[in-house]
Parts: C-alpha cells; sequence; structure tokens
C-alpha cells in the first residue's frame, strides 16, 4: 500500500514517528494526570464551612467555661481581644473559651490557638469597629 503512495519513508522513519508520537501522548496524559491532582489539592486545602463549624464546636467541648478573670478583668466567649505571650508573640481573635486547666483558646483569622494563662503577659480588649 506505501508503494502505491511513492512516498519515501523507510523503515526508521516510521519507527522515530511512532517514538515521537508515543513521547507527545505521554506528555499529554502527564499535563492532564497533574491538572487532575492540582484540583484535588485545591479543593483538600480550601477548608469546607462545615469543618470550620466542627472545630469551632469542638474547641467549645474542650473549652467549657465561657467566662474568666485574668488580672482583675474579666473576658467572656466571643469577646474580640488580643494576647500578648511572655515570648511576644502576639494573638487577636475571638475568645472561644477557658477550661479547667487553665488554658484559653482563641480562633484568629487564620489559626486556633489554645494557651496556658501563666505563659501570657497581657490580655486586652479588642475596640469593635461597627
Amino acid at each position: 500500500m506505501l508503494a502505491d503512495l511513492n512516498i519515501p519513508l523507510t523503515g526508521t522513519d516510521i519507527v522515530y514517528a511512532a517514538i515521537a508520537a508515543l513521547c507527545l501522548t505521554i506528555i499529554i496524559r502527564n499535563f492532564i494526570r497533574i491538572h487532575r491532582i492540582m484540583k484535588e489539592v485545591k479543593k483538600k486545602f480550601t477548608p469546607d464551612q462545615n469543618d470550620v463549624k466542627m472545630v469551632v464546636e469542638r474547641c467549645y467541648t474542650l473549652f467549657p467555661i465561657d467566662r474568666f478573670n485574668f488580672h482583675g478583668q474579666v473576658f467572656t466567649r466571643g469577646m474580640r481581644i488580643k494576647i500578648t505571650t511572655i515570648q511576644n508573640k502576639i494573638f487577636e481573635g475571638e475568645l472561644l473559651g477557658f477550661n479547667s486547666r487553665n488554658m484559653i483558646c482563641i480562633m484568629t483569622s487564620k489559626i486556633i490557638v489554645a494557651h496556658e494563662l501563666k505563659n501570657i503577659r497581657d490580655i486586652s480588649l479588642l475596640e469593635e469597629n461597627n
């Protein structure tokens, strides 16, 4: 059949074309596979609203006391506070609770932090901007 077309192709030309087609197919399939993996990773790293609610509910369970006293000032669950630790780390967020082990839990914009009161230098109330 190829003899009727009068195309000067040798056996090595056909082998090279087959190898090039195989390489191109492998590259395209790998790009598609990487794209699918990246989609799945993106889905896993974006927190679902239900997951955030579950974590907050768990914090309410682990830190059931909703009011505590620190240096004569009373703080209540839901208040926006600023914590300065002995190591000079600053956390700003919403107070989630307190427990019997003298630990408090706050939710910042990115993380949920639990800290012992003995390692806290200062707690101040943030002003609400409404």
